[in-house]
């Protein structure tokens, strides 16, 4: 568990007005991309390769080279920053990637888009960190902000931006508006992203205003959930070894996983299992104790066990609670485990507990350990338990999560319908670029 910390806040244009000749113009709207800003991120990036990749790092680094950087590339003030957030950061982010012109469904087309993602990524990661911390605690409007937490998590997502561009990069082709030369740090991916739409052709127009959206939403959503860590934890960080994410996954690899079921008979639980066989497709379903045990009352351990079929189970606790809280949370593990036990051959069952809202305590790893547990947690909520999201919005959420994460492990829920809309859609975007491999490969993690 990290300690709550106080972090110094970060430095805006004002506060560097020494280093930012013409303060006034350097905080208002960015003007097009033009032969200064390419300047700028070619000397960027040489200043970043001198310095072994160290020049523009670090969250509060006030130094006259990432001022003047800060304040030549600013899309917008923080004051409009901030007016977006308190919009949008309670909402889950949406978008349409059926606006990016061109294919998903092979290796170059999945990487371009992957980049640009990327990219655009990387620009809402730089306005939320020119953000002062009072600023950022206003727009998140959190229950609680714990500032080492926000400060961890900016880095680890900054270092996860980069390995994932990398891994994009490996088809990058000369000219290309995704592949700049000498992208060796996400300062200059950032810098790029803030030079659309005027640095990508016009086709991209529509998709970039879409995705700018997005990845400013997203962002202020996942630091939402890093504010309130540890008090209120969740799947922003690990606690131990035996936690993941899955972003030990290859490359292009995502887990299917569905929890909170199993629904009453011929409910949404059946029904993606049917959809799951059909499209020859393996999940993971983090059962609730209680919702098992009904379905045994009423259908017969025998039954239960052959409509999962193929497919893994493992618990979600007995009821969903916090598990982080609530007093019998052991037990919790305990009873449902051993439901699991008795009703299923033991191949199907992973020895993994997700929490419920990803909430455990933070000393858990030797309660775990001695149950043989690992704590099975997620990189990409697909956000089906929104009441304002439909299959569409899923869908284009999902996929285009697939699209910046690379790798890991989805969270859909079974006992709500739009997975059984949003799942084809994916798989019909992706084609076999994407692999989703045997559930039980979860258990190998």
């Amino acid at each position: 568990m990290r300690p709550t910390v106080t972090a110094a806040p970060l430095a805006t244009c004002h506060d560097l007005a020494p280093a930012c000749p013409g303060v006034a113009a350097a905080i208002a709207p960015a003007p097009p991309f033009n032969a200064v800003h390419a300047a700028r991120v070619e000397q960027i990036t040489k200043q970043d390769r001198a310095s072994g990749g160290e020049a523009l790092r670090g969250r509060h680094r006030t130094d006259r080279r990432r001022a003047a950087v800060l304040c030549t590339l600013s899309v917008m003030t923080v004051v409009a920053l901030v007016a977006a957030a308190r919009v949008d950061a309670a909402a889950g982010a949406i978008a349409h990637p059926s606006l990016w012109p061109g294919p998903l469904d092979s290796l170059e087309g999945f990487d371009r888009a992957s980049r640009a993602v990327l990219i655009e990524y990387a620009a809402a990661l730089d306005d939320a960190e020119r953000m002062s911390t009072a600023e950022l605690q206003g727009a998140l409007a959190a229950k609680s902000f714990d500032a080492g937490s926000v400060a961890h998590w900016l880095d680890n997502e900054r270092r996860r931006v980069m390995l994932n561009y990398q891994r994009a990069s490996n088809r990058c082709e000369h000219k290309d508006w995704t592949c700049p030369a000498e992208a060796t740090s996400v300062a200059v991916l950032a810098a790029v992203g803030h030079s659309l739409p005027a640095a990508a052709p016009a086709k991209f127009r529509r998709w970039h205003e879409d995705l700018a959206t997005f990845a400013k939403n997203f962002a202020l959503e996942q630091l939402r959930l890093a504010a309130v860590f540890p008090t209120a934890n969740n799947e922003t960080d690990v606690f131990s070894d035996i936690e993941w994410t899955g972003e030990s996954l290859p490359d292009r690899t995502f887990a299917l996983t569905f929890d909170d079921g199993p629904t009453s008979a011929g409910g949404t639980t059946d029904q993606t299992l049917a959809l799951l066989q059909a499209l020859n497709k393996s999940a993971s379903f983090f059962l609730l104790g209680v919702h098992l045990e009904t379905r045994i009352a009423n259908d017969g351990a025998a039954a239960v066990a052959a409509l999962y079929g193929h497919q893994c189970v493992a618990s979600h606790g007995w009821e969903h609670h916090s598990h982080a809280t609530w007093d019998d949370w052991q037990g919790s593990v305990m009873r449902t485990k051993a439901l699991l036990t008795t009703t299923f051959e033991p191949i199907a069952v992973l020895p993994l507990f997700r929490p419920p809202n990803g909430q455990r305590r933070p000393d858990s790893r030797a309660f775990f350990a001695s149950q043989s547990l690992h704590v099975a947690l997620w990189n990409i909520d697909a956000y089906d338990w929104n009441s304002s999201f439909d299959g569409d919005a899923v869908a284009g959420r999902v996929i285009t999560l697939i699209l910046l994460r690379r790798h890991g492990v989805a969270l859909f829920h079974d006992i709500y319908g739009n997975a059984l809309s949003a799942l084809p859609k994916v798989f019909a975007s992706l084609g076999r670029v994407i692999d989703w491999p045997d559930c039980h490969l979860l258990a190998r993690l």
